[in-house]
């Protein structure tokens, strides 16, 4: 819906055909598609390690090199103290499980690791299970 908004929102203000384009993929195919393009000045780049590290090689392998901005795999560390068990667990739950899935995994603030008093570790593991099964799946 966002990227339908700014697609119109372009076309609004007479932005040139193809200004704006979002595109999905669950490989990489797409991405190498795009950054081997010559008209591509400069690619910008959020998510896996794996996928910014390809597309990096891909772009260093051009005859012109261009501009890679890319951000990779913060490890945004959540730490839940004693107390957080005895004051808002389940509201806590529920935001880290929130966390862990927005935007399909992809934002950069998600967790990366939490640390949980070992005696609570399975108590918090379990009712991230719970939470994160009843989470619809994201189509990327």
């Amino acid at each position: 819906m966002v990227g339908q908004a700014i697609s119109e929102a372009a076309r609004a203000c007479d932005f040139p055909e193809g200004t704006f384009s979002l595109l999905f993929d669950s490989e990489y195919a797409v991405g190498h598609m795009l950054v081997a393009q010559p008209r591509i000045k400069a690619v910008g780049f959020i998510g896996s390690r794996n996928a910014g590290r390809t597309l990096l090689h891909a772009v260093n392998a051009r005859a012109e090199p261009i501009p890679f901005f890319g951000e990779m795999s913060s490890i945004n560390p959540v730490i839940f103290l004693p107390s957080a068990f005895e004051q808002e667990f389940e509201k806590r739950a529920r935001a880290l499980a929130l966390s862990l899935t927005n935007g399909a995994g992809q934002f950069c603030t998600k967790p990366g690791v939490v640390f949980v008093p070992l005696d609570r570790a399975k108590q918090l593991a379990s009712r991230l299970s719970a939470l994160l099964e009843i989470r619809t799946p994201s189509p990327c």
